[in-house]
């Protein structure tokens, strides 16, 4: 427990090198908080942790704030979405080492999303995605928790995701299977299975009778990542 409370004290002082978007300091009410311990080829990889929190006064909006740190790479992010789904303001940081490698501001407005990012360089680039309310994500691999978001859309039509990141859109059908045990943190536990994709682009992840996600699986990255503890 000690080692789980240095991590999450480390990822908040962390989140405060670049400055949030409007509104992203506010505790809001929590939702869920953990860190994912990650695999790559079976070997340790680092650890993703974060943190999700209702914002607003009953709206639906929710926040989530993560930093990961993996293979001498350091990911800082602030999602906002509303209550369809749809991303609202959004905000990435990649490091090596100390170094701030890239910054990236995405801003949501009715149908659409603009992304604009810079580089060590300060070379700029800007890029416009389409949203569908109640039909579209972001997913920024090789980030995480934000999986979690995908079961909220509730639709059998593909999900559209967008990887401000790396600068791609994509439709991809999200499915659900049975209850299935898994292990985390050394005790085992029940969870319903989703799939995004399939074939080379296909990912798992794994959601409890609460929604918070307990374990992702990317086949074509070798990545697995699972919550250090069961939530309570």
């Amino acid at each position: 427990m000690r080692l789980r409370s240095a991590v999450l004290a480390s990822a908040t002082l962390s989140l405060g090198i670049f400055p949030l978007p409007a509104g992203a300091q506010s505790p809001g009410r929590l939702i869920d908080e953990g860190v994912f311990l990650l695999t790559r080829g079976g070997a340790p990889a680092g650890s993703e942790t974060f943190r999700i929190v209702g914002v607003g006064d009953g709206t639906g909006d929710l926040r989530a704030t993560a930093q990961q740190i993996s293979n001498g790479q350091r990911i800082t992010s602030s999602l906002l979405i509303d209550s369809t789904g749809a991303p609202v303001t959004y905000q990435l940081n990649v490091f090596k080492g100390k170094t701030p490698v890239l910054h990236l501001q995405a801003q949501g407005r009715p149908g659409r999303l603009s992304a604009l990012s810079s580089d060590a360089q300060r070379n700029e680039s800007m890029r416009e995605y389409v949203v569908v309310p109640g039909a579209t994500a972001i997913v920024d691999d090789p980030l995480v928790h934000e999986f979690y978001f995908l079961p909220l859309l509730r639709r059998s039509a593909p999900i559209y995701l967008i990887s401000p990141w790396s600068g791609g859109q994509q439709a991809l059908a999200v499915s659900s299977g049975g209850m299935e045990d898994i292990v985390v943190g050394g005790r085992h536990t029940t969870a319903v299975r989703y799939t995004v994709g399939s074939g080379g682009n296909r990912r798992e992840f794994w959601v409890d009778a609460k929604g918070r996600m307990l374990r992702f699986e990317s086949p074509a990255q070798q990545l697995v990542a699972v919550r250090d503890e069961l939530p309570d």
